[in-house]
């Protein structure tokens, strides 16, 4: 039976993972190794996992400000990373073949264990100011199979570095599930999705989405009924999220439902990482601002606004301007419309885990 291993580093990437593997036939044998977090996307298909599993504090956002880094150093980084690191030295000959899911770290991960290895490039992009740094480039060409990067541009540059690449669309839009089925959701209201992140701070990102569910309330132009749906992801607590719902507001918080709030909201206020490029993909406008937790900061949320372009309006934290701007692109469908169309050509069609798959089981070494 052939072995394969997938290393990843970030909730994200576990869950680009997890749908690859999905679309894998049953009879490989299939290991999981998650550099950063617990890996849950994996425990949800029964994946065997290696590694420590150990949770820190930045969730894997150590490069957006000092004190992520300070906390995650003296929470056990540094012993977390050699661990890790022994682990997969010791991984040679054990596999077949390593899927690389991430960036530069998990490319480091593959080559450290001798094993041929499938780079999937879910974190780099030319449509940002910086894209693969030569070092990254380099080590590309000499030591991976084959890299799948996200978009068109980004392969397109890789290639006259002589990199064997090949773009098959972004596999974070697939495994969405939509069942069209929102319980409470009048089907005249108008539904604008709130995403408020995966993790820890994601109550701290509620907080803020609270104001600004005031200040759209309070500006409403008409009679329509509105509902918000908080999409909460499955690793945090619904119940201390509802704590953070006055009552006063139409606040819905939902789990499991991540696709129906997309596929139903007529606008995002996003906080998240993955989703929010996963709801422009999904053709929806989409407000963000930099928010008090670790992930979404002023610098992040300015360079998904250059990967994600016009699909995304970024604007400061002050509800008033963030409900203005929801409103402003309501009332415009031409804009809405440009939103749209930007939106799905930077996040790409669906359907490319299966060709990473069928790519996979046609080339194990």
């Amino acid at each position: 039976m052939k072995k394969i291993l997938f290393i990843s580093n970030g909730h994200g990437e576990d869950a680009i993972a997890a749908t690859i593997i999905r679309d894998l036939p049953k009879d490989l044998s299939t290991t999981a190794m998650p550099l950063v977090g617990e890996g849950k996307a994996y425990d949800e298909l029964g994946i065997e996992i290696i590694g420590p599993r150990k949770k820190m504090p930045s969730g894997g956002f150590i490069y957006h400000n000092s004190s992520n880094l300070i906390n995650d150093l003296t929470s056990g980084l540094i012993g977390n990373t050699v661990k890790e690191i022994e682990i997969l030295r010791g991984l040679k000959n054990k596999f077949d073949l390593v899927v690389a899911v991430g960036d530069i770290v998990v490319i480091i991960g593959a080559i450290l264990t001798k094993t041929p290895f499938v780079f999937i490039g879910c974190a780099k992009s030319d449509y940002y100011d910086y894209s693969y740094t030569p070092w990254e480039k380099w080590l590309l060409k000499k030591k991976a199979k084959i890299v799948f990067p996200r978009d068109q541009l980004t392969t397109d540059h890789l290639k006259k570095y002589g990199i064997k690449a090949e773009y098959l669309g972004n596999p974070m839009m697939d495994g969405i599930n939509i069942t069209e089925d929102l319980a409470g959701i009048d089907p005249g209201s108008l539904v604008i999705g709130f995403l408020p992140g995966s993790r820890e701070d994601a109550f701290v990102n509620i907080e803020d989405l609270v104001k600004v569910a005031e200040k759209i309330v309070e500006l409403r132009p008409n009679d329509r009924q509105i509902d918000f749906v908080v999409a909460l992801a499955d690793g945090l607590d619904p119940i201390e999220a509802a704590k953070l719902i006055p009552q006063t507001l139409p606040i819905k918080i939902m789990q499991g439902k991540f696709g129906d709030i997309l596929n139903r909201s007529e606008i995002i206020v996003g906080l998240s990482g993955t989703g929010n490029e996963q709801a422009v993909g999904m053709g929806k406008p989409l407000v963000c601002f930099p928010s008090g937790g670790i992930q979404h900061t002023l610098k992040y949320a300015k360079d998904k606004k250059q990967l994600l372009g016009d699909s995304i309006s970024l604007v400061e934290n002050n509800p008033s301007i963030i409900a203005q701007e929801v409103w402003a692109i309501l009332k415009d469908p031409i804009r809405q419309e440009k939103m749209i169309k930007v939106g799905e050509e930077r996040m790409g069609k669906r359907g490319s885990s299966k060709k990473i798959a069928d790519y996979i089981c046609q080339n194990l070494a």
